[in-house]
């Protein structure tokens, strides 16, 4: 999965620009043999002896020592013409040019991105473009295009049990428990169990969700049909409604561990080196969103107007590929 600084490289290859500065760090803990750093697809390898072949790092415990050797590869391997560069200085290996940096020892070595903030477009444009498409796709695409198929559980699907410390009939959207997972954007289902008081023995179900208006009346004894009593007339049957950042329900909820269970959409993350939240799918669109006002900022409206044309012709198809009716999910709003 890309992080959003992944994707704003993307953006840059589309436009033709420098993917900027990549940074290696040898950190105290040293490398093993074996371990790899991968430059734009080339494998690089670390051995503890001098090897014949060029992608070879010469591995050492001295993490000073560790940046020049790692130089001295990235120069054995990419020529001129790759464009890819880098110098070392006090344990940090600073490459230029390259597309891609990873390393499969996180703990030896720290890989680090930047860009030039030289001339337009801008790294911080790129970034804040990336994040309005994200919010763009939120709002314009069908909730099971953002949930992806199966709908399974990661990415902007989450699910957190709530454990209330009083019975009440309301769950703040702000609960700390829903809070330190995501901010809610869709509720997709909402199941509780009734507190002991209102119904002796019960379990956890599903709850059907009503306009608030009603559930008000249902709740202040004005409605002719429903009402909420002891027994939950009709027998069985559970409402939640959302209403000022809250989810209302019929009757109290029980105070036991995991009694209220909310199954939601959050907003994707915002973090420019942490994993993208949104499917991958949905990523290129992204893409061609961010360089398309990227062109319109450099006065090439004739790019930006055929990557917009892109970008839209991209939403359509995902719209009528999760329009299909066993492809609908019920989309509730956490307003």
């Amino acid at each position: 999965m890309a992080t959003l600084a992944n994707l704003e490289d993307q953006v840059r290859r589309r436009l033709g620009l420098n993917t900027g500065v990549h940074t290696i760090t040898c950190n105290a803990s040293d490398p093993a043999n074996l371990d790899t750093i991968t430059i734009n697809g080339i494998v690089l390898t670390l051995h503890d002896s001098a090897q014949t072949s060029k992608a070879h790092i010469l591995r050492t415990n001295t993490d000073t020592d560790q940046d020049a050797n790692i130089s001295t590869a990235i120069a054995n391997i990419f020529d001129a013409s790759t464009g890819v560069t880098s110098t070392n200085s006090g344990s940090v290996v600073t490459i230029s040019g390259a597309r891609t940096v990873s390393v499969s020892n996180t703990t030896a070595f720290t890989v680090g991105t930047s860009s030039t903030e030289d001339e337009p477009p801008y790294t911080s444009d790129i970034d804040q473009w990336l994040l309005d498409s994200q919010i763009e796709l939120m709002e314009k695409l069908p909730l099971s295009a953002l949930i992806g198929e199966g709908g399974a559980q990661g990415g902007l699907l989450r699910t957190v049990d709530i454990t209330l410390t009083s019975p009440q009939d309301f769950v703040p959207l702000d609960e700390s428990e829903i809070t330190s997972i995501g901010t809610v954007f869709r509720v997709v289902t909402f199941e509780f169990k009734a507190d002991s008081a209102v119904l002796a023995s019960d379990s956890l179900e599903m709850a059907t969700k009503i306009p608030y208006d009603l559930m008000r009346d249902i709740k202040n004894g004005d409605n002719p049909f429903y009402n909420t009593n002891t027994t939950r007339f009709p027998m069985g049957t559970k409402w939640y409604s959302i209403y000022d950042n809250r989810i209302h329900t019929n009757c109290n909820i029980e105070t036991g561990a995991g009694d209220a269970r909310l199954l939601f959409v959050k907003y994707p993350q915002e973090g420019r080196g942490t994993e993208c939240d949104m499917p991958e799918y949905l990523q290129p669109a992204m893409v061609n969103y961010a360089a398309a006002n990227a062109y319109e900022q450099l006065g090439d409206l004739e790019m930006a107007s055929k990557l917009k044309q892109e970008y839209m012709a991209e939403l359509q198809v995902v719209t009528q590929r999760f329009s299909l009716a066993s492809d609908r999910v019920k989309q509730e709003v956490a307003v």
